[in-house]
């Protein structure tokens, strides 16, 4: 295959997106090999395009909150001050200078500000990482071995399953004579609200977004989808009901 430019792959890759492949490696000679991979590089493209270019990553990406990350921009400012600091006096140290001593103290002090700040940042970031998963990790653990949620579970697919779940099944279920209807009911709302809290969690950064995607995203996704047309129609009066649950939920299944 002859050389190409990267003006001539940019026109290969506009021309395989326009479902013109075949002429382009044609015009440009492109072996079987290269065929492959432009073909990929193109499609590669469209889709980081499609989802994760700045203008729409909004609508696919939770803006989840790290508390740490205030720690680590004012440690930042701190050396960056520092080292400013340190970058004016130590030019004008001369060792051969006694009255300049001075200033090899105060170079010191300066990198022992640097150290002190940078190891503040260190330790918060691992405390606080640490508590987090630690804290995610019970919660995660409780799911498992709670009761509450087997049984809301078994009440949801005793009624639920293969049903459209909206207002008016809710309303029906609630004035149902049959025990089973409301426990059904009641199991509804227990996993929406259930989910809300955890994704309240994870936006506010206490819950680890990782461990939780990892062993609770199925169920997250199960549940909404599931109740998604009541939800909406619980939106359409108050916009903000069960608001960080579709958030999450779009979230994660962009992952």
């Amino acid at each position: 295959m002859p050389h190409l430019s990267s003006a001539d792959r940019v026109a290969i890759c506009r021309m395989i997106l326009l479902g013109q492949a075949d002429e382009a490696f044609a015009r440009y000679a492109v072996g079987e090999l290269d065929q492959i991979i432009l073909t990929r590089r193109a499609n590669d493209a469209l889709r980081h395009a499609a989802t994760r270019d700045m203008p729409l990553k909004r609508y696919f990406k939770a803006r989840i909150a790290r508390p740490v990350q205030k720690i680590m921009l004012t440690a930042a400012v701190i050396t960056g001050v520092a080292v400013l600091g340190l970058c004016e006096v130590w030019p004008h140290y001369d060792p051969a200078d006694p009255q300049t001593y001075t200033l090899a103290s105060a170079s010191a002090g300066l990198l022992a500000v640097c150290a002190a700040a940078t190891g503040w940042a260190i330790a918060a970031w691992l405390t606080h990482r640490n508590a987090r998963v630690q804290h995610t990790i019970n919660f995660v653990a409780n799911r498992f071995t709670n009761e509450t949620f087997s049984r809301n579970a078994a009440a949801f697919a005793d009624r639920l399953t293969g049903r459209r779940i909206d207002a008016a099944l809710v309303a029906q279920l609630s004035t149902s004579a049959d025990e089973k209807d409301v426990l059904a009911v009641q199991a509804l709302r227990y996993f929406v609200n259930y989910f809300e809290f955890v994704s309240v969690g994870i936006i506010c950064g206490d819950l680890d977004e990782g461990i939780i995607q990892r062993s609770l995203r199925g169920n997250l996704i199960f549940y909404t989808d599931r109740c998604l047309p009541w939800i909406r129609e619980l939106q359409a009066q108050n916009p903000r009901t069960l608001e960080h649950l579709l958030i999450i939920r779009d979230h994660f299944r962009d992952i």
